[in-house]
């Protein structure tokens, strides 16, 4: 898989206020496209920020995303599997879904995009978890626009690649930590 880089693609449509957004490789294939219609204003992008807030002070979400960020730190993709497929497989989904449906409402142009990235930066930790498998993970699973919302959004931002790379290896970090301090109780 190459580099990839947002691009804006004239969609050609009748409203001058609307563009395709998208994601693509470096040799020119396109990963995701989406159509973005004219943006909400900022007070609805504000005021939907802010219920993306509250959604998720929900218990059993809060929970998962505890979970996802602090005890999911797959390294092969193999491992994800396991992780996975295995007693916490509701809150894999649930963290993902969630996440994936907030980006879309900046995909689709109802939350500034900005706005977003700002109030809601876990979701790159998130998304720095399963972007090294994302191609095998949407193979295996037969869902070849897994997560493209939340793959656009991440990816559209500057220097994202590297910024997930060093969430990623000190949320591992993190947990060897916590996982070491434990033993070190125990012994």
């Amino acid at each position: 898989m190459g580099q990839k880089e947002q691009i804006i693609v004239p969609s050609g449509g009748t409203d001058a206020k609307e563009k395709t957004l998208g994601v693509r490789y470096a040799d020119g294939g396109l990963v995701a496209q989406v159509t973005s219609w004219a943006m909400a204003s900022p007070f609805e992008s504000a005021q939907l920020n802010l219920q993306l807030f509250d959604l998720r002070r929900e218990p059993v979400l809060r929970e998962a995303r505890a979970w996802f960020t602090r005890e999911f730190n797959p390294e092969s993709f193999e491992e994800m599997l396991t992780l996975m497929r295995g007693e916490r497989n509701a809150w894999f989904r649930m963290v993902l879904g969630y996440w994936d449906m907030a980006a879309s409402l900046v995909t689709t142009g109802a939350i500034d995009a900005g706005a977003f990235c700002a109030a809601h930066s876990e979701i790159v930790a998130t998304f720095s978890k399963i972007y090294p498998f994302l191609s095998e993970l949407r193979e295996a699973s037969g869902e070849p626009e897994l997560c493209k919302h939340m793959e656009s959004v991440i990816l559209s931002t500057p220097d994202a690649v590297a910024v997930m790379d060093r969430r990623r290896v000190r949320l591992r970090a993190a947990a060897k930590a916590r996982e070491a301090k434990l033993n070190a109780g125990l012994n």
